[in-house]
C-alpha cells in the first residue's frame, strides 16, 4: 500500500481533524483532497481491496517459496529414493506398483497398474532419471520405443528436458507424458495427503495454513 492510500485508510476510521495533520506533514489542498476522499463512498473498502491484493501476491510467494525448497530436498534424494517416491505418488493416485529389478531394466523403473502385476491395462511404464543434465531427444526416444501399443509411459526428468525430448513425446503413438521436477513437485503436493506413510517418510512435509 502506498503513502496515500495509507492515509486514506487510515482517516476512513479515524476522526481525521489535528490527527491526521500531527502524523503527516500535508498542505491544506492536500488535506482539502483527503477529506474529499473519506467522504466518498468505498474509499475505505479500496483499501481494503488493495490490502486482499498485497495478501495475495504474499500467499503466492509463499507457495512459490515452499515450491523451491520441496524441490531442493527432492534434489538430494537419493537416486533410488527418488524412484520410490514418484512410485509413492502412483499409489496416491490409486495406482499399485512394482519396482523393476536394476540393471536392464530397459527404460522401465516402474511398472504401475490397477492390479499391482501389470497384466490388466492401463499400465504405464515410469522412467526417473535424477541427475541435473537435461534428457534429449535420444534417451527419450528409447523410452518410447520400448512402449507397447496399449502402454502408456511416464518419464520423470529432475534435471528437465530438451525442447526436442519434448517434440519426441508429443509425436509418440502411444501416451507418454514428460514431468521436470517443477510439474513433478506441484503434482505431489496435490495429491500428498494420499501419500502412504512410506513416501511421506521420503519426503516429510508440513501443511502452513495462510489467513483467508
Amino acid at each position: 500500500m502506498n503513502v496515500a492510500s495509507a492515509i486514506v485508510a487510515f482517516a476512513s476510521v479515524l476522526n481525521v481533524g489535528d490527527i491526521v495533520r500531527s502524523c503527516f506533514a500535508i498542505s491544506e489542498e492536500v488535506m482539502g483532497d483527503l477529506y474529499q476522499a473519506v467522504k466518498q463512498p468505498g474509499a475505505y473498502f479500496l483499501s481494503n481491496a488493495m490490502e486482499e491484493q498485497d495478501a495475495s501476491e504474499i500467499r503466492y510467494a509463499t507457495i512459490e517459496d515452499g515450491i523451491e525448497r520441496i524441490k531442493d530436498k527432492i534434489l538430494t534424494l537419493s537416486w533410488d529414493d527418488a524412484e520410490l517416491l514418484v512410485a509413492g505418488f502412483f499409489r496416491a493416485i490409486g495406482y499399485k506398483t512394482t519396482m523393476t529389478s536394476k540393471g536392464n531394466d530397459r527404460g522401465r523403473d516402474i511398472i504401475a497398474s490397477h492390479d499391482g502385476l501389470g497384466l490388466e491395462s492401463p499400465r504405464i511404464f515410469a522412467e526417473v532419471k535424477h541427475r541435473k543434465g537435461q534428457m534429449g531427444a535420444p534417451q527419450v526416444r528409447s523410452f518410447i520405443g520400448s512402449l507397447r501399443p496399449n502402454d502408456s509411459g511416464l518419464y520423470v526428468s529432475t534435471g528437465g528436458f530438451s525442447k526436442e525430448a519434448r517434440y519426441e513425446a508429443e509425436r509418440a503413438t502411444v501416451p507418454v507424458c514428460l514431468l521436470d521436477l517443477d510439474q513433478f513437485v506441484r503434482l505431489l503436493i496435490e495429491n500428498y495427503e494420499s501419500t502412504d506413510m512410506k513416501t511421506k517418510a521420503l519426503l516429510p512435509l508440513v501443511r502452513v495454513y495462510l489467513p483467508a
